[in-house]
């Protein structure tokens, strides 16, 4: 008796099965091919998975190429970059849906519940794919807001700040959960003793020796070094008019050694040469301002002149700029939720209301400001207010990496776009991030340029009027030489350096007696 041959199945059609649809649109919806697994259709598993698969692995591997995580992600503030990230997740969450809908069709699927099923599931795909776009089309945005145009910097800026408040009692620690203090409304005539025209010279531009080298004309990336010149300006406080650069740090990295460089230069310098000829009669920290008022003279006013003039002191051309809104980094540590710092000193500012005991403390937006802000009432002024700076920055990074802030960080690259601005190619971020690194963890030396090593100092008794800090070049000059040797605009030309001091990079401030060493550890 002859068996009964039975028809080939038409390629592509499906066999009836009694697995569940809704099951298998669910096993696919958590990876694509699980749902066709479960039903047995091994080839559609594959042919779903394997895609998802390689962009796995190409993932990891272009990690590993990068150096981590860190710099792959940050090479996705490139504009470009960005967007093909944007296109990628577009068409894996169309083929995510596409292996959830074949899945449920392959699989029993009767009854209107087994479609609400596909329906939510394939939404939600939708859902998370949109977001990802969303984040990867902000991060392309925050990345073209970064590179335009220059901060916000006045002519003369003029600063007005709130007569001295009341301290609040000893032992009061800011609460970053507590409403914040309004800012007192602040008298337009009352000007900080510190800024009066006793003690705030004018920003002018004096007759002064013509430069042998002019640092506009350096090929600056043709050196080996890696300088960028970071600043902080006050633009946009509370009853502030202009702004100043407060906080000029540049950091070098010799490209064969290794090496990472620190210097600070100290806000109140003054009668210092330019670097395109003549003298400066006001503070650096006006300087940016004040070369707006000389267009012939500076046809790249703003920080781009103090990039050249910070470079041309320090003997070495600087590559970019990158500034960072004091005020605007509310903003910020609002979008993180605060910062975590380590207080090592007891900071007691009556002038900012503000007061902060040794140790670990979670700061929320208002309390970060004057953390970074306040230079009165410790030890070391603007020096230690500096290093504050640096911190919180540091504390930022630590923040935007943990998982519920990785999640939006389209939203936080926003917000810190509005208030850092640079030079610095996008494409070459991630360069940035691994400078970033390599500081946190140790620079190979610091220097800051304060009296009286790197600069003298002359009291009000011994000028009739105001301080005067002056940079001392000979020593700046022989330090330039001895860091970065032929390549110093100082070599051959600088004098011999003063006897007294020595060149080594600046000595970490003894603690207070009173602070423990480890003030933070045992809290963290």
């Amino acid at each position: 008796m002859n068996r009964l041959v039975q028809p080939r199945r038409p390629a592509g059609a499906y066999r009836a099965t009694d697995r569940s649809g809704a099951l298998a649109a669910f096993l696919s919806f958590l990876f694509p091919g699980l749902g066709q697994a479960y039903l047995r259709r091994r080839r559609d598993a594959l042919r779903f998975a394997l895609p998802i698969l390689i962009a796995i692995v190409l993932l990891v591997v272009a990690a590993v190429a990068a150096g981590g995580i860190l710099r792959l992600g940050a090479r996705v503030f490139n504009p470009t970059v960005a967007f093909g990230v944007a296109i990628v997740l577009v068409v894996v969450g169309v083929w995510w849906i596409t292996a959830i809908v074949h899945a449920w069709w392959a699989g029993r699927h009767h009854g209107v519940a087994s479609v609400a099923v596909v329906v939510v599931l394939s939404l939600t795909v939708v859902g998370v794919d949109v977001w990802g776009a969303n984040q990867s089309w902000q991060l392309r945005n925050a990345s073209i807001d970064f590179a335009t145009g220059d901060p916000t910097i006045a002519d003369n800026p003029t600063v007005l700040v709130t007569p001295t408040p009341t301290l609040p009692p000893p032992g009061q620690t800011p609460d970053p959960n507590a409403t914040p203090t309004p800012t007192p409304t602040r008298p337009p005539d009352y000007v900080d003793p510190s800024d009066m025209p006793s003690d705030e010279p004018s920003p002018s531009i004096e007759p002064g020796p013509t430069p042998a080298i002019d640092i506009t004309t350096l090929d600056a990336e043709d050196d080996g070094l890696l300088n960028v010149l970071l600043t902080g300006t006050d633009q946009g406080l509370p009853g502030h008019v202009g702004a100043r650069t407060d906080t000029m740090v540049v950091i070098s990295v010799n490209s064969a050694t290794g090496d990472v460089l620190m210097f600070s230069f100290p806000r109140d310098l003054q009668r210092f040469p330019i670097y395109n000829g003549g003298t400066f009669g006001g503070k650096l920290n006006t300087f940016a301002g004040a070369t707006k008022g000389y267009p012939d003279q500076f046809p790249e006013p703003g920080i781009k002149s103090l990039a050249y003039q910070i470079g041309f002191l320090l003997g070495v051309p600087v590559d970019y700029w990158a500034n960072v809104n004091t005020n605007g980094f509310m903003d910020i540590v609002r979008e993180v939720g605060g910062v975590t710092v380590c207080n090592e000193r007891e900071i007691s500012d009556s002038h900012l209301q503000f007061y902060l005991s040794p140790g670990l403390h979670r700061l929320g937006p208002e309390d970060a400001l004057r953390f970074v802000r306040s230079r009165h009432g410790q030890p070391g002024g603007d020096f230690a207010r500096a290093r504050r700076q640096q911190e919180v920055l540091a504390a930022l990074r630590k923040e935007m990496l943990k998982p519920e802030n990785l999640l939006r960080i389209g939203d936080i690259a926003s917000s810190l776009a509005a208030v850092v601005k640079t030079n610095f190619p996008t494409d070459q971020i991630d360069q940035l991030v691994d400078l970033a690194n390599r500081v946190e963890a140790e620079p190979s030396g610091s220097w800051i340029f304060k009296n009286p090593q790197w600069a003298t100092l002359e009291t009000r008794r011994e000028t009739g009027g105001r301080q005067v800090l002056t940079p001392r070049l000979d020593r700046i000059g022989a330090l330039s030489v001895e860091l970065f040797g032929e390549k110093s605009l100082y070599y051959g030309q600088v004098p011999a350096p003063s006897p007294d001091g020595s060149l080594e990079p600046s000595p970490t401030p003894s603690p207070d007696a009173s602070v423990s060493p480890d003030v933070c550890g045992a809290q963290q």
